[in-house]
């Protein structure tokens, strides 16, 4: 790079500094490059910095990663709390206003780093009540703080123990009124304080874009909680996607209010809904949504879609992303219906856990040609039709092939599952080899189906992939040395991802070798999901593109403003079913 150039690179505006960062994102780099970078010169770590702090606890993990995230926030408070809290800290080795970058507030997460700050630093000796008093002061500190000084929180995670409401602190309501993402998630006792904590939010926060939900094994809090969500759903102005996990009477408490929003929600999402089977779930609501882009529907049981039924023109015209898994006798009728009217724009599909899969296979051949993304389980007799969609799908990038069979509630496992002979890895590969679109940029195997180097050799060698980014085989526990050397071989210089199940049939000399060439070489027997490549050992659930994941109902100091609430928990619960405007 010339003089002129190097120059150029460090003076860019922010807007393009910052285009450059978001790119790194698509790019796989990591956190740890990404923090690189601001030692470039002063004017990109002041552009890169809020960047890394919008989201810091996302990215943790040890526990001094949080020490040194809490250490560092501590710093930044006021001079007389920090006196109040009986800390003394030296402010002034620090550069930037952190707290004003915060945009996901994530309370738990910063209470469980207080705590970790706590023990770290207190003498072990001092009393259980003393300490547990002094992590709920500073962790109410430092809320109060972001509260104060972050300019604009636009996602909020919240789980069912909140003894604090942040909502009512002074600076809230500037603060959190921004908000675009909101996860609230209960699935434990102690649910009053959220309920309350609930009724605040909607008073503050109307700008809401995706909301996602999950009310499951819950006390009886759950009406009152149930009710004031309701009222979250209809106060807000622009709501686009939304995801509920829920028994199926919470479900249609809140389905009311969602459909007041038919108009502006492109993404729907239903996760583990067991509809009775006496008032199935009709699947004809979704073609009243004229905008809708993507459908996700987890674990589900009794749905129902008549097409004889009439809908709108427009309905599923925009829809680009489809998925479907491990729902018991899902209506085939409906998907055809997706299929048929959306093969202009349909991108990603998949469907997992059907007990129609082969005739599924054959929709998507007929309306899903210019798919870039296919999702599905496979068993013997279907390979052929699997083969007959791949060479019809000249732009698929991105291909999850499983043999897991999930018909259930949740997530117990049942029906055929790597049950099959130790020919069927090698044929099924030397078949994919042949017809596999030469654009593929990632490729899960995850599958339990013996094959040989040779012929993990002739799959690559006919590929020719010249894209490749991932590459998975998360289930195969008989991965060897002499497998790794022909990825090594067809695959160094491209490939960022190898996701394997286990290393005991590799030497750490070959190990250190692959990690030479390959960014990311992963064993953890887990499962690999391939939305923006993050893996999980055995959970289907699936966020918007986002992660989710305890303490006090106590005020501390006087920065904090009282709010008086009604309480709903004891009302009367005569009422109907459905939300009532």
């Amino acid at each position: 790079m010339t003089a002129t150039a190097t120059v150029t690179a460090a003076t860019l505006p922010q807007i393009c500094l910052r285009k450059i960062f978001n790119s790194y994102n698509n790019l796989d780099y990591n956190i740890s490059f990404k923090r690189s970078l601001v030692l470039i010169n002063r004017y990109w770590c002041e552009t890169l910095t809020p960047e890394l702090w919008g989201d810091p606890f996302e990215n943790c993990e040890t526990g001094e990663g949080y020490e040194l995230l809490i250490d560092t926030y501590l710093k930044c408070l006021p001079p007389i709390v920090l006196k109040n809290l009986g800390l003394v800290t030296d402010s002034s080795s620090i550069a930037f206003d952190y707290p004003s970058y915060l945009r996901h507030l994530d309370p738990n997460v910063i209470f469980s780093g207080v705590k970790i700050w706590v023990e770290q630093t207190i003498r072990p000796d001092i009393d259980f009540f003393e300490k547990e008093r002094r992590i709920m002061a500073i962790y109410c500190a430092l809320l109060g703080n972001f509260m104060m000084r972050a300019k604009a929180i636009q996602k909020v995670t919240l789980y069912e123990t909140q003894f604090v409401n942040f909502f009512n602190f002074s600076g809230a309501e500037k603060c959190l009124s921004t908000i675009q993402t909101f996860h609230c998630n209960v699935n434990d006792d102690g649910a009053i304080e959220l309920s309350n904590l609930l009724q605040s939010a909607l008073m503050v926060t109307k700008k809401v874009q995706k909301l996602k939900i999950c009310l499951i094994n819950i006390d009886i809090c759950i009406d009152s909680i149930v009710r004031n969500m309701a009222y979250f759903i209809k106060s807000q102005q622009n709501l686009k996607a939304i995801s509920i996990e829920s028994f199926e009477k919470d479900f249609r408490k809140l389905w009311k209010p969602i459909s007041l929003h038919f108009n502006t929600l492109n993404d729907i999402r239903l996760v583990s809904i067991k509809f009775n089977e006496r008032r199935p779930f009709q699947l004809q609501e979704l073609a009243l949504i004229p905008n809708l882009e993507v459908i996700k529907i987890y674990n589900c049981e009794n749905l129902e879609f008549s097409s004889y039924q009439k809908i709108i023109p427009i309905a599923f015209k925009k829809v680009y992303r489809f998925k479907v898994e491990n729902c018991r006798k899902f209506p085939t009728s409906f998907i055809r219906n997706v299929l048929s009217r959306s093969n202009k724009t349909m991108r990603e599909v998949g469907f997992r856990g059907l007990d129609t899969n082969v005739e599924i296979l054959e929709l998507c051949i007929k309306y899903c040609t210019k798919i870039t993304r296919i999702d599905t389980t496979i068993k013997r007799n279907q390979l052929s039709k699997l083969i007959e969609l791949l060479q019809v799908c000249k732009d698929l990038r991105e291909i999850y092939i499983d043999d897991m069979i999930y018909i259930d509630e949740y997530t117990a496992l049942i029906g055929n599952k790597r049950n099959f002979s130790s020919e069927d890895g090698n044929e099924i590969l030397n078949r994919l080899g042949k017809v596999l679109p030469k654009k593929v940029q990632s490729f899960i195997f995850n599958l339990d189906w013996w094959f040989t180097p040779q012929s993990l050799e002739s799959f690559l060698s006919s590929c020719a992939f010249k894209e490749l980014r991932t590459l998975s085989f998360p289930l195969y526990k008989s991965f060897s040395f002499k497998h790794l050397e022909v990825v090594l071989k067809y695959c160094s210089g491209t490939l960022k991802n190898l996701h394997l199940n286990t290393n005991k049939h590799i030497p750490d000399r070959d190990l250190e070798k692959a990690r030479d060439n390959i960014e990311y070489v992963i064993f953890d027997g887990g499962e690999f999901i391939d939305d923006d490549y993050k893996y999980y050992e055995g959970s289907d659930d699936e966020s918007f593109d986002d992660g989710f994941d305890s303490h006090y109902d106590q005020k501390i100091g006087d920065i904090y403003d009282d709010f008086e609430y009604e309480d709903y928990s004891d009302s009367d619960e005569s009422e109907s079913d459905d939300y009532d405007d």
